[in-house]
């Protein structure tokens, strides 16, 4: 059982946290036909935001249907496990159950309960996570997250299994809601140090990001470049000294449309060589929005539905 536990939250950690910086190319540009998402991690996490729509319904663009769609559920088809997430009417996350088609009584479960504040800011606490036919806890921490009245995630608080406060992660914005500092909060001293820091041009896009280690001095810092459709095609990788640690890889996109125009399959690649990096293709529901998604790198499978839709099915 200790090794199932140990299996367990490595598999859990990975449904909310951001994939890491990838080499080369990187992988911290959203893809065409989804709007920018935001989250934010610990030092070893990705600068992309997708966290901060983990606890509630996930934008994604719609055409003729004025209404939030839900990420109700992710699929790794390297092993066919299956994540399920549950929501509110407001579009708030509720539950999500993670299942294994070879072991169905190793099914995990875990809640989200959302309380809102009267200017509108909320907070979001998350259970222990659950075996589900027995209720035995399988986790050794829990989370809290407290979203400002815009809906950004401001603060992460860890807690052990006994309540026991473990540190916190602070997320600061500028005027446009674009990230700008993370900062890390030290268990038991009160006092938060510089984790990362972001830098962006006037049309809002990510051209550095600072990493600091635990005192307070530069780790290491990346910058971006981008093509003429704001996609990102170039990552730079520095040391402290301004020295470049990796070579840059130049990359393109490509696209593939339907008979309507719409991109289907897009992907990375570099322009010498040819060598993808990301690839991401895409269904379309009857109102002309993204009803699944197939990330083809991280073998993973993501599938929509209008929040209204979702609430009739429950």
């Amino acid at each position: 059982m200790t090794e199932m536990k140990k299996q367990i939250c490595i598999l859990l950690a990975g449904t909310i946290m951001a994939a890491a910086f990838l080499s080369g190319c990187g992988n911290n540009e959203k893809p065409a036909v989804e709007k920018d998402a935001d989250s934010i991690e610990s030092r070893e996490e990705s600068s992309q935001q997708t966290e901060m729509q983990e606890n509630s319904a996930e934008d994604v663009e719609t055409v003729d249907l004025d209404e939030p769609y839900v990420l109700v559920r992710k699929i790794f088809t390297s092993n066919d496990t299956v994540t399920e997430f549950g929501y509110d009417e407001n579009g708030d996350k509720t539950s999500e159950t993670v299942s294994y088609p070879d072991k169905p009584d190793e099914t995990l479960y875990r809640e989200y309960t959302t309380q809102y504040q009267e200017d509108g800011s909320k907070i979001v606490s998350e259970s222990q996570t659950m075996l589900k036919t027995t209720g035995e806890s399988m986790s050794s921490e829990t989370f809290e997250y407290e979203y400002n009245p815009d809906g950004l995630l401001i603060r992460k608080t860890g807690f052990d299994r006994n309540g026991e406060y473990q540190g916190e992660i602070i997320y600061e914005y500028d005027e446009n809601g674009n990230l700008i500092s993370q900062s890390e909060g030290k268990p038991g001293s009160g006092i938060s140090s510089l984790a990362r820091s972001y830098e962006y041009d006037d049309t809002g896009k990510l051209i550095k990001e600072t990493q600091f280690d635990f005192d307070g001095e530069i780790n290491q810092y990346f910058t971006y470049e981008y093509d003429e459709n704001g996609k990102q095609t170039v990552k730079h990788n520095y040391n402290p000294a301004g020295e470049e640690m990796v070579d840059p890889v130049v990359c393109q996109w490509k696209y593939e449309y339907d008979g309507e125009g719409r991109v289907v399959d897009e992907w990375r690649e570099s322009v010498e060589g040819g060598h993808k990096s990301e690839q991401y293709q895409y269904e379309y529901d009857e109102y002309g929005n993204v009803c699944k998604k197939t990330d083809v790198f991280q073998k993973t499978i993501y599938e929509y539905l209008p929040l209204s839709v979702y609430l009739e099915g429950k």
